[in-house]
């Protein structure tokens, strides 16, 4: 007859893998509290740390922005390729943040640096802004100048802007850049935890053999 097996040995690969993973859990936690102050203590703000979304969200930054391009386009999502997508690119100039990402020059301090910026807006905004078309320099229907459109900015990194006129529309121009930065510390955060969870079997949440 077999013998019997102890429910407290019946699976200790289950017990040790829901340990090792309360430790990584744990580990990244600490981690993440690590980056958070250290990150910015060496001149890296937590502008770079968050989704652009969340950042603008409560940007402070205001000014107003030159429209210096309209163009439709192809909707990204598949499931809406019979819709247009209605893009305005726009230019502004603003005061540039000193960090250890950004380092702008002593022109861009005195005179603030320039920054583009394209979103997509609702069709009905986008029939209103003007913008000279230099292939229709002689039409008379042709606008004389680019209009301007108000937009926010996240001060600490002004590449994180958005239109404001009739709403919010976020900025998409850098595409990977933009999102690429939170990325990063997400995924630092992860290395760093994995690093931390053996050393916390030392005190907490000890295998057993």
């Amino acid at each position: 007859m077999q013998a019997g097996i102890s429910p407290a040995t019946a699976n200790p690969t289950d017990t040790m893998s829901t340990k090792a993973i309360l430790r990584l859990l744990i580990g990244c936690a600490i981690a993440a509290l690590i980056l958070v102050f250290l990150l910015p203590a060496i001149g890296i703000p937590k502008s770079y740390l968050l989704p652009p979304a969340v950042i603008y969200g409560s940007a402070k930054g205001k000014t107003n922005a030159f429209v210096t391009e309209k163009k439709i386009g192809a909707h990204p999502n598949p499931f809406k390729s019979t819709e247009s997508v209605y893009y305005v690119t726009y230019r502004y100039r603003v005061t540039p943040p000193v960090t250890l990402l950004e380092k702008p020059t002593e022109e861009e301090k005195k005179k603030k640096k320039v920054y583009l910026g394209r979103a997509s807006v609702p069709e009905s905004l986008y029939t209103t802004l003007k913008n000279p078309d230099p292939a229709k320099k002689d039409d008379p229907t042709n606008a004389k100048k680019p209009e301007t459109v108000p937009i926010r900015f996240e001060q600490t990194r002004p590449d994180i802007s958005g239109i404001t006129q009739g709403g919010d529309y976020l900025n998409d121009q850098k595409g990977g850049a933009l999102f690429g930065s939170w990325l990063l510390f997400f995924g630092g955060i992860f290395l760093l935890g994995y690093i931390i969870a053996p050393l916390l079997q030392l005190v907490i949440l000890r295998e057993d053999f």
